[in-house]
């Protein structure tokens, strides 16, 4: 490919200053003790900031007091219950009632939780959790941080097309 000469003028416009700059800054006494070469911006600012924090003081500086683990141990817990039957057979009103009560009691029965309801999902597949609303419900009040635990604990789904179960857990990240 050819270039014009008012091709090569364009394309040295843009490199032009720089290239300039680095030139004047030579001439005017800026060298690098023998031996160091090139020092790019990046090397320099990367300097100035390790000269900046190796000489700063802390006088600005708050000071958090860091939480005890007997603090940590005696936060009492927010736990909701999570239930659900695959079907809204007349045959599973026993089994979800159990679940809530079983469930309902157990955070009841720990001094360490506080019980803040639950979540029930009534007639819906265990294949996946996006169309189960209760599920979703507690979802979001636990991201909102109105709920720290659940129970279960675990979540298992039931994969129909690869015959597997899936496990998740309502708080992980």
């Amino acid at each position: 490919m050819e270039y014009t000469q008012i091709g090569v003028k364009e394309a040295l416009k843009d490199i032009r200053p720089k290239a300039e700059e680095r030139a004047r800054r030579r001439q005017e006494g800026s060298v690098h003790p023998p031996g160091a070469g090139f020092v790019s911006e990046r090397s320099r600012a990367k300097e100035a900031l390790r000269v900046e924090v190796n000489t700063y003081t802390g006088e600005n500086v708050r000071k958090i007091a860091a939480t005890t683990a007997q603090a940590e141990e005696d936060r009492i817990l927010r736990v909701a219950a999570y239930c659900r039957v695959s079907t809204d057979d007349i045959d599973q009103l026993l089994s979800i009632e159990l679940q809530k009560n079983n469930y309902r009691d157990m955070i009841r029965a720990n001094p360490k939780w506080k019980y803040v309801g639950t979540y029930v999902d009534d007639g819906f597949s265990g294949t996946n959790t996006d169309h189960r609303p209760a599920f979703q419900l507690m979802m979001k009040d636990a991201m909102a941080g109105k709920i720290e635990k659940t129970l279960p604990t675990l979540i298992q789904t039931y994969d129909t097309t690869k015959k597997t179960k899936k496990t998740k857990s309502p708080l992980a990240a």
